[in-house]
């Protein structure tokens, strides 16, 4: 499984106790959420770390500006880009199970697909070596956002018939439209719903608390963030102003499937990496399954309403997640600081 190598001011705290491995961090930690709030302005702001097994959080600011309800550690906010890690464990998983070759071509899958889109592997997709594009600007990503989508399949339609950029498997290209196609290969390989096998083979082993797909439609919580957008937007008019943000334009992000779909707790997260770096979802043991992955790895995402970053040190079971309930900015520092903080000089070895 090779593959896995190739990608990857008013202020509330909660009042949660750091675990006792990171005791001596604690003071640092709020210092460092105090400066993302200073710095980067966002409403609401969650943190959750997970180290050695330990799963922590702290948040700081406001889940809904008007009515000045603070976040906590179960509020659920837009994750974007983050699902493609989980979407990447449960690649990794459906290959163990012998349900996806990730080396053939997707026609085996998908037949009803054009002939130079049938030729791409599930792999190139995984790895962002497909060739397919990603969104060209902020008004498609807009336009894409104000469609539902029950199947990966549905969503198609928008990129699939349009020219690749290279030729599969030579040059990379970042897409979350390849990330569509490959939820639609996982669900043709597998008959069954993406949102079905997240929940099956990473949300319930992982006893995640507060993950779903984004569906307008219904929620599993009422504790939902509201989703804010900063004044200085280019495509929106802004009515009742609060502290430099208003209440974000309705979308739905159902049709990003694995590329984009997930609202989620940092929380779950980092139950989800504690346990995937434990060996615990892929059936082996943590030194076999860190031997296999990068030393460290990051995503990021962002959309409407939300940012979101990740930060890991597969070996040293660490990982960072921090979200926010507007875009803008950039919260992958951050998480770096904090990982530096925790780790030291481990964590550039």
């Amino acid at each position: 499984m090779d593959f896995i190598k190739s990608f990857f001011l008013l202020i509330f705290f909660s009042n949660n106790v750091i675990s006792a491995e990171l005791t001596d961090y604690e003071a640092e930690i709020r210092d460092i959420l105090s400066e993302i709030k200073l710095e980067q302005g966002y409403p609401g702001i969650s943190l959750a770390i997970s180290y050695k097994g330990q799963v922590v959080s702290e948040q700081i600011g406001y889940a809904n500006l008007s009515e000045q309800i603070p976040v906590d550690s179960e509020t659920i906010f837009r994750a974007y880009s983050l699902t493609k890690g989980l979407t990447q464990i449960l690649v990794q998983i459906l290959v163990s199970n012998g349900d996806l070759d990730i080396n053939s071509p997707i026609r085996n899958y998908i037949s009803e697909l054009p002939e130079n889109i049938g030729e791409i592997t599930s792999q190139q997709l995984l790895t962002h070596h497909s060739g397919i594009r990603h969104y060209r600007s902020d008004q498609e990503w807009l336009t894409f956002s104000q469609n539902h989508c029950s199947t990966a399949q549905e969503a198609l339609s928008f990129f699939i018939n349009e020219p690749l950029l290279s030729l599969p498997g030579t040059q990379e290209y970042y897409s979350t439209y390849g990330y569509i196609l490959l939820s639609a290969v996982i669900e043709a390989a597998t008959n069954r719903s993406f949102e079905d096998l997240i929940k099956e083979f990473i949300i319930s082993p992982a006893e995640a608390p507060q993950i779903e797909m984004d569906n307008p439609g219904y929620n599993i919580t009422q504790n939902v963030s509201t989703y804010y957008e900063p004044t200085a937007t280019q495509f929106f008019e802004a009515d009742n102003v609060i502290d430099g943000y208003f209440v974000a334009p309705s979308i739905d992000n159902s049709c990003k499937f694995g590329g984009g779909s997930i609202n989620a707790t940092p929380t779950a997260f980092t139950r989800i990496y504690n346990d995937y770096f434990s060996g615990n979802l892929t059936n082996e043991t943590s030194t076999e399954l860190t031997s296999r992955l990068p030393r460290r790895f990051s995503l990021s995402g962002e959309g409407l309403g939300g940012r979101s970053t990740l930060v890991a040190v597969p070996s040293e079971n660490l990982v960072v997640v921090i979200t926010a309930n507007s875009r803008g900015g950039d919260l992958q520092p951050y998480a770096i600081q904090i990982s530096e903080l925790l780790l030291g000089n481990k964590y550039e070895l």
